[in-house]
Order: structure tokens, then C-alpha cells, then sequence
């Protein structure tokens, strides 16, 4: 049984007991973007809540906050989270290095979507399962993709010089800016000395 035949999530569960949840995608990139803050445990949990929670259907809120937490991360990840599969925005290695961001690259998958599906994200109705279904399914051809190919390309793996030149240039121009804080790069920074060492 899946998806197909059972219909699209507008829940999560937590402790046995269903939650009703608000599945429009924007609400879904709202709440990946509120992950990625430096805020406190506490704040984001708070902040998901107001967010997520559909407040026509459900009265009740769950009363285990951090199971409450890692449903909703589990329902960010359409269902992955627990079954080992690709995370939204996360490289193929696994690490913390974004590959895409929705504030970023809004135009070019706004673009993507508009010349692929011929679909206007800013009137469009779209469950976050249904969207991100699209937006991992953008042919390789669109400039996303293509952005996307840049950003994770190893140009030293390339024997050309000329075109290794041509990929580190695009990787360059096409780079995520780094919203790291200082405490987190440092730890990075120790954690590579510490391979040295």
C-alpha cells in the first residue's frame, strides 16, 4: 500500500494519535527554512507548531513535544526520514552542505516549474508531498538542475584544465552563501584538524 492508492498525508502521528497538519507546500518550505535557524530547540518547536498545525481540524495539540518535532521532520521529508531516503536540500554524501535553498532559488525553481508543468507556484495549490515530487522530478535539461549539477560537481575529478577551470567558475557563481555561524565553522574547522592530527 502507498501514496497511489491511499491518498496523500494531512496528518502526523504522534503517541498512536493522528494530528492534523496544514500540507500546503509554501507552509512545508516555511518550516525547512525555520529548521535551518540558529534559534533554540525551544523557539523552533514553538515556531512549528503555530506553523504546521492545521488549527480548522485539530483542537488538540500532542503532548510530547519532541515526538510532536520529529513527525513533523519526518513529514518534511515526505516520509524518508526513517526509511533512509534523500532528505530536501541535503547533497548525496549525507553532509550538512545545502545543495539548493528555496529563498535562494526561488526564481529558478519558480521557472522550472512554470516552463516544465506550466504551473504558477504563487496561485498553485500543491500538497508539500505533491511539490516535492515535482521539484526532484525537474528534467536535467532546466537551469535548477543544472545549477544543482554546478553546485555539486568535483572539479578536481576532471582531467581537462580547461573545462575543470569552466566548473570551478560555475560553482563559484552558482554558490550558496554561507549562513553557518561562527561557532559552527569553527567547529568544522577543529573537526578537520582533527583528521590532520
Amino acid at each position: 500500500m502507498g501514496i497511489l492508492t491511499e491518498g496523500l498525508p494531512d496528518s502526523i502521528t504522534v503517541e498512536g494519535k493522528k494530528y492534523a497538519v496544514n500540507t500546503d507546500f509554501r507552509v512545508w518550505i516555511k518550516f525547512g527554512e525555520l529548521m535551518s535557524t540558529s534559534a533554540t530547540s525551544s523557539e523552533k518547536l514553538f515556531s512549528a507548531i503555530v506553523l504546521c498545525f492545521d488549527k480548522d481540524r485539530s483542537r488538540q495539540l500532542p503532548s510530547d513535544p519532541a515526538a510532536a518535532l520529529e513527525a513533523l521532520c519526518d513529514f518534511y521529508a515526505c516520509g524518508k526520514l526513517h526509511s533512509g531516503g534523500k532528505k530536501p536540500g541535503r547533497n548525496r554524501g549525507g553532509k550538512k552542505d545545502r545543495v539548493f535553498s528555496f529563498s535562494e532559488d526561488w526564481g529558478y525553481i519558480y521557472a522550472a516549474f512554470l516552463s516544465e508543468y506550466g504551473m504558477d507556484l504563487f496561485s498553485e495549490r500543491l500538497h508539500w508531498y505533491q511539490f516535492m515530487a515535482l521539484l526532484e522530478s525537474l528534467s536535467e535539461e532546466s537551469r535548477f538542475m543544472k545549477i544543482l549539477a554546478y553546485r555539486t560537481v568535483q572539479p578536481e575529478n576532471t582531467a581537462d584544465s580547461a573545462r575543470r577551470k569552466f566548473l570551478r567558475r560555475m560553482k563559484s557563481l552558482y554558490s550558496l552563501p554561507d549562513n553557518r555561524t561562527e561557532e559552527e565553522k569553527e567547529s568544522e574547522l577543529a573537526d578537520k584538524l582533527s583528521l590532520l592530527f
